[in-house]
């Protein structure tokens, strides 16, 4: 009898056991770093079912064509036609001279016939439905004529050939002998002396010419004036390297033989990762640039034939994924942003990007609107689990991070110090930053909850932009945990003129601020108000003002704003014109603002479990005023939070990064991060070395020796 029975149990727990190995297997059959090991493929197939079909069927060609109007009917007519030739109506058949072609339309010919030269860069969006309907229809004839058109082989740009990268090796087979000698050609002779653009913006001439293969010795391949952004040089290089491994040996590639291109690009490549494993990098966490980025190194991770490449590909995209998507919330990213948007958390193909790997919310008003980015459809590359779970936050919050940020160029680390705040539900994040820098892509500070209506993005500052991002030279911040102090103030008059912060602020502050009413041309002259703003969702419907104070329910978290002054309003929409209103996106936003000499709020969140309900936290919070002591080189502006940390922000009009203390300690700025790029208990990069965990389990990529190692530590 016990025999049968402990048979019994054998049996029952062998069958246990092989469902285990069934179910999970394959998740822990492979390394926590491998792609293999990704958790949530069925899921991740459901979301982008369909995606390629629908990408197919966008138009394509339209935005190359020159545009006219019938003289007879007044009715748009597109055609190939190049300006001075003739065209016919095809609504009455009226014989008529084309103009101006516009600024993508057709600008030459070849010598039989063929457009060769267009204008912008429109194969940015064209190529995507091209490419999508070759995937899926060879044959497909019109797609097929698109693509023999010499003109269009020759946009090799940035956007352009990342594009051709994805889709050219699936074109070997398939287009003919004619084809490749035109597309090799134009690989062969690319460069651009005249930076392209998608939209009808001109540029100045640069002082080297682009190419696919870039300057030796340069940060990617550009020079720091003019040789491309960051994500402008991935594509190109990464592109230059895809060709080199597809065409032939004795093929050129922007004059260089295809061979030599492998060894120089590589190399490139490779030291902009090394790079990043020591110093981060200079685009960083960019929710509109990060996407271009990602999809030239999932185009290496798709296409190398020589595994290295494949490798570093992989260190890469791991890399983008893991840093960014440790400071999202469904989908959102918080703190501050390199390149970001002046309207953080809209929609684009990061917020798409992220649904595909990770089921976040994308922002679109539903899925018929989404589009998913061809080449994440089409790419074999996934996330492993560690980077699903900092994503996610399946790993014991809150917690804190600190990131050293480089220049724009990687040449110099520590330049600029993030600080980063962590809970289940929210996050908040702002940098101290001591240089104006492309300020209108310059994302300060800003946090998010998440909600049952998707997550909600809180951001502001001085309005010299008058959107959430942006960085007004006026505006400065200090953080610590869920609280940050957000503060304005004049430029003083006198400074060290030897300083380039005392400089720049001088440069770029000089205007006077200004008390200012909502009313006629405001938005124009919001941009020097005596104010700080914030943009409050209005998603959000629970909004309390208890002695000047802001008390917010803002989805899973309480909100509390804290005023510098008793000068504060909500924008009145019927105050200001239609125009302001769309200007300053009053469908989408509350803005909130305080007025007064060094207007200034602290911003404190909480999860909430923390209390109650709204009236609960409106009894017991105990956060202290917000006080100013004027200075006319210095202000001292002190809050201690509900958590009894005191914040000492000295606010600086002669400079534009805050000094202060937190508790009595002054922030060390020189020894931001010990010397690390990142450091937080779940993410850090140092030396070469990035160490990923979830307070469980965690491994270690070193790559000091430009090849991954990978290993699992005690860490």
């Amino acid at each position: 009898m016990f025999y049968k029975s402990l048979k019994k149990r054998t049996v029952f727990f062998l069958l246990l056991f092989l469902h285990i190995c069934y179910r999970y297997g394959s998740l822990y059959a492979q390394p926590i770093w491998s792609s293999q090991a990704y958790p949530d493929e069925t899921g991740y197939k459901t979301r982008i079912a369909g995606h390629l079909i629908k990408l197919s069927n966008l138009p394509f060609g339209e935005k190359s064509m020159s545009k006219s109007t019938c003289p007879d009917t007044g009715r748009p007519v597109l055609s190939w036609a190049l300006e001075g030739e003739m065209v016919y109506s095809p609504y009455t058949g009226r014989a008529y001279r084309q103009g101006p072609t516009g600024y993508f339309g057709a600008l030459e010919r070849d010598q039989i016939g063929r457009i060769s030269k267009f204008g912008g860069d429109a194969l940015k969006k064209d190529l995507i439905p091209v490419a999508a309907t070759m995937m899926l229809y060879p044959g497909h004839q019109r797609a097929r004529d698109f693509l023999y058109i010499p003109g269009h082989l020759q946009q090799q740009y940035h956007f352009a050939a990342k594009n051709w990268a994805r889709i050219y090796p699936a074109l070997i087979h398939i287009m003919d002998s004619v084809w490749h000698r035109d597309f090799q050609l134009a690989v062969a002779t690319y460069e651009e002396s005249q930076r392209p653009s998608d939209g009808y913006r001109e540029y100045p001439p640069m002082s080297v010419p682009h190419n696919l293969v870039g300057e030796v010795g340069q940060l990617l391949g550009g020079n720091p004036k003019d040789g491309g952004t960051e994500n402008h040089k991935t594509m190109w290089r990464s592109t230059a390297l895809i060709y080199s491994q597809y065409l032939p040996d004795t093929a050129l590639i922007s004059g260089y033989p295809a061979p030599e291109v492998r060894q120089l690009v590589f190399k490139m490549l490779q030291d902009y990762v090394y790079k990043m494993l020591h110093t981060g990098n200079g685009e960083y966490d960019s929710q509109i640039y990060y996407p271009h980025s990602i999809e030239a190194f999932l185009n290496l991770y798709d296409y190398s034939v020589y595994e290295e490449i494949k490798e570093l590909a992989k260190i890469a995209i791991d890399y983008y994924l893991a840093t960014y998507g440790i400071k999202t919330y469904d989908g959102a990213i918080a703190g501050a942003q390199k390149r970001g948007p002046a309207w953080i958390n809209g929609t684009g193909e990061m917020r798409s990007m992220l649904y595909g790997w990770f089921g976040s919310s994308h922002a679109e008003k539903d899925t018929s609107s989404l589009y998913l980015p061809l080449h994440q459809v089409v790419s074999e590359y996934r996330p492993n689990p560690l980077i699903w779970r900092l994503v996610h936050k399946e790993l014991p919050t809150p917690f804190e991070m600190k990131i050293a940020r480089p220049f724009y160029h990687m040449d110099r680390p520590n330049a600029f110090q993030e600080y980063f705040y962590a809970s289940q539900n929210f996050g908040i994040g702002s940098i101290y930053q001591n240089r104006i820098d492309n300020p209108n892509q310059q994302v300060l500070w800003s946090a998010v909850c998440t909600s049952e209506d998707g997550p909600l993005t809180f951001a502001g500052g001085q309005p010299f932009y008058r959107t959430p991002g942006g960085h007004s030279p006026y505006t400065q911040t200090l953080q610590y945990k869920q609280a940050v102090i957000v503060a304005a103030g004049q430029t003083a008059g006198t400074g060290n003129l030897e300083d380039p912060e005392f400089q720049m602020r001088q440069k770029s502050g000089a205007g006077l601020l200004q008390s200012l009413e909502p009313r006629e041309d405001f938005y124009n002259k919001a941009q020097f108000q005596e104010a700080v703003w914030l943009f409050i969702p209005k998603k959000i419907k629970n909004i309390e003002v208890v002695q000047h104070r802001l008390i917010i329910d803002a989805g899973n978290s309480f909100v509390v704003v804290t005023p510098s002054t008793t000068d504060t309003r909500l924008i009145n929409e019927s105050d200001i014109s239609s125009e302001d209103r769309k200007k300053l996106n009053l469908d989408t936003y509350y803005i909130w603002m305080v007025q007064g000499k060094n207007p200034a709020y602290a911003m404190e969140i909480f999860e909430k479990d923390e209390f109650s309900d709204l009236d609960d936290i409106k009894v017991k919070y105990k956060g202290s005023v917000l006080n100013v002591k004027h200075g006319d080189e210095e202000s001292l502006i002190t809050f201690v939070t509900h958590n009894k940390d005191r914040l000492e922000m000295k606010y600086r009009h002669l400079g534009l990064r805050a000094d202060g203390k937190i508790n009595g300690s002054k922030i060390n700025f020189k020894n931001w991060a010990g010397g690390a790029a990142y450091e937080s208990p779940y993410l850090s990069i140092k030396n070469g070395r990035m160490h990923l965990s979830d307070g469980r389990r965690n491994y270690k990529l070193d790559y000091t020796k430009q090849r991954a190692s990978y290993s699992t530590t005690n860490r």
